[in-house]
């Protein structure tokens, strides 16, 4: 954990988010995760997770920038959440606007996917990473 580097340059540095700030920045999202001040709660998803989406599928969201964003966008919440805030709360929004289902009850899960590292903090905010990419409520790559 090294609090000084930002979201963005953890995410770089973190081999196993490589995919995610990969798509960061194709979506231009980068710039905002490293100068903004935050603090943000980023369930990120490993390189793990996005390898269980169909090729397909993927490429069609990594072609489709509105999209893209707004899946990114999913995956943030503004806010410090450690896993002991995350543990008392059922849900969190998203800066995308929509809600993320939290289960405590067997480990941590946000909609079905499972923290598998949490508490990786930043200088503005924490990751948790998860081994399944979120899917907004309404979005069409299903």
């Amino acid at each position: 954990m090294n609090k000084t580097k930002n979201v963005a340059d953890t995410l770089r540095d973190e081999g196993e988010l490589k995919k995610l700030w990969d798509v960061m920045e194709k979506a231009d999202l980068l710039e905002k995760m490293s100068k903004e001040k935050g603090p943000y709660t980023i369930f990120a998803p490993t390189n793990a997770a996005f390898d269980k989406i169909p090729s397909d599928k993927l490429n069609e969201l990594l072609n489709n920038r509105e999209e893209l964003i707004n899946t990114i966008n999913y995956h943030v919440v503004r806010g410090k959440y450690t896993s002991k805030d995350i543990a008392r709360m059922k849900k969190a929004t998203s800066i995308n606007g929509d809600d993320i289902d939290i289960d405590t009850s067997k480990g941590v899960w946000v909609n079905k996917s499972k923290v598998i590292k949490p508490d990786v903090e930043t200088s503005n905010g924490v990751i948790h990473f998860i081994d399944t990419m979120l899917t907004p409520k309404h979005h069409k790559y299903k």
